[in-house]
């Protein structure tokens, strides 16, 4: 699920069966609701996130189109202070979330734009956040911590945007722990 934050609607429990080989045989998922809440939920964020998609220019540069929408992310969202908004449906839908919903929320906006990149997990931290491939080179996205805590309306940093290893090693908040998922 980690990979597929468009998922929002399976929850993270997944049950399997196996055969008498060790090889698994079905796969049970569960779910966050009915199936006609979910077909609801599904087309609510499938309009949200076409909208969205939308509002990012075209024809701008790798480069730009990230902060581009780092900065759509931050514009639209706001930190979830009570820690109980986690999904990506959550931050499009909602416009509130914890790291681990903006994390997602930017892992969609690259699969559409077709870059490529990966989720951060820092469990000493207790924080998630991305990297994006740039050339050879992967490079640090926290959209949670360009967002303005409290939330400034229109506002977006980008203090936090395209950073080295070294580069966020430096930086007054520190980054440390990660591991990555592909």
């Amino acid at each position: 699920m980690e990979n597929h934050p468009e998922l929002f609607y399976a929850d993270e429990q997944i049950e399997w069966n196996y055969v008498e080989n060790g090889a698994v045989d079905t796969i049970l998922p569960t779910y966050t609701a009915n199936e006609a809440v979910l077909r609801e939920q599904i087309a609510l964020f499938d309009e949200a996130l076409r909208r969205a998609y939308d509002e990012i220019p075209g024809g701008l540069s790798v480069r730009d189109t990230i902060s581009a929408v780092n900065d759509w992310i931050c514009l639209h969202a706001e930190y979830d202070e009570s820690l109980t908004k986690s999904s990506s449906y959550d931050l499009i839908i909602e416009g509130t979330g914890v790291c681990k919903a903006y994390t997602a929320v930017f892992g969609i906006f690259m699969d559409r734009f077709g870059i490529e990149w990966r989720k951060l997990e820092s469990e000493a931290m207790n924080h998630t956040w991305n990297q994006v491939k740039l050339g050879e080179e992967w490079l640090h996205v926290d959209v949670t911590w360009n967002d303005p805590l409290p939330d400034e309306a229109g506002r977006a940093l980008r203090d936090y945007l395209l950073l080295t290893d070294e580069a966020l090693a430096e930086m007054p908040e520190a980054h440390y722990d990660w591991t990555y998922w592909e």
